[in-house]
């Protein structure tokens, strides 16, 4: 088994090799879409990868003892996605900047369920254990709930990631700056890995779309103003002509004799 598994990270080495060369990619791409529509990239082999990992672990583990893990991360990125901000204002009244509160009141939030999953670990961990009381299904949920668990830490990641907004510019300079200094992209930078996860991948538009509540708003991000052309409001402009009453047409002055 230990064979198997070297064998298996030595075979992702050159993927991980990859990795700043597919991020620098995303800094190429002007707007937050492609015209031609999200591809699939490092990234989304990356969240394959890591499911796939969470499927050996659960079938390793067993549902007994990967249930109560499987919970505190579940719970942590519900909790942290609602609650980070909240814990965020405290910390910007105690002068912390904005970028800086949000991501530690998301770890303070992880931090405080992780206390509270240990200590339920302590009392009923063992019980689960010995219990059996998944029976023949034990390996089966214990697979499944590794996969979530991983994809739950793998959101994790993202939130961090998504804490504050890199355009396109400024992803390109970072590039070029590296490609300036050393003559490639050694280490990806927090905006490369951002640009790569959310825009440059074939998951990132969902991932904005459907985990919004789970991903931090990004610091630095300004949201355009409202259109005042939507069709809403050229419907409601219509019903507007139609319903006024239509102002009186003076009477024209008297003929001068």
């Amino acid at each position: 088994m230990q064979v198997e598994v070297a064998s298996w990270l030595n075979g992702l080495t050159p993927m991980f090799a990859a990795a700043a060369e597919t991020a620098t990619k995303a800094a190429a791409k002007a707007g937050e879409t492609t015209a031609a529509g999200p591809s699939a990239g490092l990234f989304d082999v990356l969240l394959i990868i890591a499911i796939g990992l969470g499927c050996w672990r659960g079938k390793k583990r067993g549902i007994s003892e990967e249930l109560l893990d499987f919970l505190q991360w579940l719970v942590i990125i519900v909790a942290a996605g609602f609650l980070y901000a909240m814990v965020g204002d405290l910390l910007v009244q105690a002068k912390l900047p904005r970028l800086w509160a949000n991501i530690g009141g998301y770890i303070a939030v992880m931090i405080v369920v992780s206390i509270i999953f240990g200590l339920i670990k302590k009392s009923v961990g063992n019980k689960m254990v010995e219990s059996d009381f998944f029976g023949g299904w034990e390996y089966r949920l214990g697979m499944v709930a590794g996969a979530i668990r991983y994809l739950c830490i793998w959101i994790v990641v993202l939130a961090m990631l998504s804490a504050r907004y890199f355009d396109a510019a400024t992803v390109e300079a970072q590039r070029k700056l590296q490609e300036k200094e050393v003559g490639i992209v050694l280490i990806p930078s927090w905006g490369m890995l951002n640009r790569m996860a959310f825009y440059d991948s074939f998951t990132g538009p969902y991932i904005r779309q459907y985990l919004a509540h789970q991903l931090m708003q990004p610091v630095g991000l300004v949201k355009p103003p409202p259109s005042e052309n939507t069709i809403g409001k050229q419907q409601q402009r219509v019903l507007d002509d139609v319903t006024s009453t239509p102002k009186p047409t003076p009477a024209p002055p008297p003929e001068k004799k």
